[in-house]
């Protein structure tokens, strides 16, 4: 029988698909609203919980540039909402502190100052514990993202090295202080936060609900250790022409969680300061353009010579009457004399270093985008492999535990998300389930 389309035909597949296209654009919109509120969600928790651990994001701050959150957050799909507090708090950072000044003729004085100072003192574990008991039973309920079946996570504490001023300038004590120290891990059920909220439960009771686990920082399971080796391996032999990848792969094994590997990427190129990202290299450029264009001198010190030579007798003075020995007036002496000398010196030599700094940034050609996207398309199936061919070694790792894969891009540009995260349950692992991706 023929097909016979006349105008009423045409009209009921237009309405058919108008009316699919209505129903689409509802889900979609659905959906957005729903990313949006789990998104509000997310910024406020770290508010709050960035205040409640202000002390520690105050230990966190004083790096030169700009300072990075003590507090993220992150929600996977199924999984639920997951906050990492302190990242890498219990590392110890070299003490660091100065500043670049640069006063132009007849112009302000702008400057970059850093004051880092570690003094070894962390909180108690059972400080700690308060202050994330704190907040889930007193703010936690109003997370409406997190499903009955899913639920919220706190983690304080994990090493994870993806700071990028804390891993430039890590003591070589970190290890000594992660002996004496755990992370802590906390977590609720949505569900429980949920009766919370309608009434059905009050806060001593879901106090009673939280589960805790402890972690200890330089004693990860021997599986665990394996792998991260085996994943190490594999990515530094991935034949790359825009990427560079960290030679250590940091892990962290959280139980009734699971396990998480941790891969710092960079764009080759640039200089030695290629781990920045592109807004703090801007920001160190402008400042060495300044001061290139900045006609040094030795007015521009604010050194009197005059009042050093007043002072200088005065001091000579002093030592005399006191009867002490003239080889320190005679330093002064010299010093006096060498002086005019060194400023003549600096004046040639300031421009050359700040120019040799400069040429750091530039050293070696950056890659394109189409080079990067390639070398990231490699990335990506190197992980999938290794986690099909060796993700059932994780003996430790239960069935309902996660496996994860955190890809963190360090001098990232538009291309690239923070961050990529892989993950599966191992019971879908081991049945050769695919790894999923969010990006961040």
């Amino acid at each position: 029988m023929p097909l016979i389309i006349n105008n009423q035909t045409i009209m009921k597949m237009l309405i058919a698909i108008y009316m699919a296209a209505l129903f689409s654009m509802s889900i979609s919109n659905t959906a957005f609203a729903q990313n949006e509120e789990r998104d509000r969600d997310i910024r406020i928790a770290e508010s709050i919980l960035d205040e409640i651990f202000s002390d520690v994001s105050e230990a966190n701050r004083g790096f030169p540039f700009r300072d990075e959150t003590s507090v993220k957050g992150e929600y996977i799909p199924g999984v639920g909402l997951h906050f990492s507090v302190g990242e890498n708090y219990f590392s110890r950072v070299a003490d660091m502190s100065g500043s670049i000044s640069i006063r132009e003729d007849d112009g302000p004085e702008r400057s970059i100052s850093f004051d880092r100072k570690d003094t070894g003192e962390r909180l108690e574990e059972q400080e700690i514990e308060d202050r994330l008991n704190d907040y889930l039973t007193s703010y936690a309920s109003q997370l409406r993202s997190v499903k009955d079946d899913e639920e919220l996570r706190i983690t304080f504490g994990l090493n994870t090295n993806t700071n990028r001023w804390v891993s430039v300038f890590q003591s070589s004590e970190s290890d000594s202080m992660a002996e004496s120290n755990r992370a802590v891990s906390k977590w609720i059920s949505g569900r429980d936060l949920r009766r919370v909220r309608e009434g059905d439960m009050a806060s001593p009771a879901l106090l009673q609900q939280i589960e805790t686990v402890t972690i200890p920082l330089d004693d990860q399971p021997r599986d665990i250790e394996i792998f991260s080796s085996i994943l190490e391996t594999a990515v530094r032999e991935i034949e790359m022409e825009g990427l560079r990848v960290n030679r250590t792969v940091k892990s962290n094994y959280i139980p009734g969680w699971g396990v998480r590997y941790y891969i710092s990427a960079s764009r080759s190129g640039g200089g030695i300061f290629s781990f920045m990202s592109e807004a703090d290299q801007n920001e160190i450029q402008t400042e060495i353009d300044t001061a290139l264009a900045f006609d040094f001198d030795s007015d521009s010190l604010d050194f009197n010579m005059e009042e050093f030579e007043t002072n200088n007798e005065e001091v000579k003075g002093l030592l005399d009457s006191l009867d002490k020995s003239s080889s320190l007036s005679e330093t002064m002496d010299s010093l006096a004399i060498k002086l005019p000398e060194l400023m003549d010196s600096l004046a040639v030599a300031l421009p050359k270093m700040m120019e040799g700094i400069k040429t750091m940034f530039a050293s070696e050609e950056v890659p394109g985008d189409e080079v990067l996207i390639a070398d990231m398309e490699l990335l990506d199936n190197e992980i999938r492999d290794i986690a099909e061919n060796y993700g059932s070694t994780l003996s430790t790792l239960k069935e309902d535990e996660l496996f994860m894969i955190t890809v963190n891009w360090r001098g990232r540009n538009s291309l690239f998300p923070e961050k990529r995260v892989y993950y599966i349950p191992k019971r879908n692992l081991l049945n050769r389930g695919e790894l999923k991706v969010i990006e961040m």
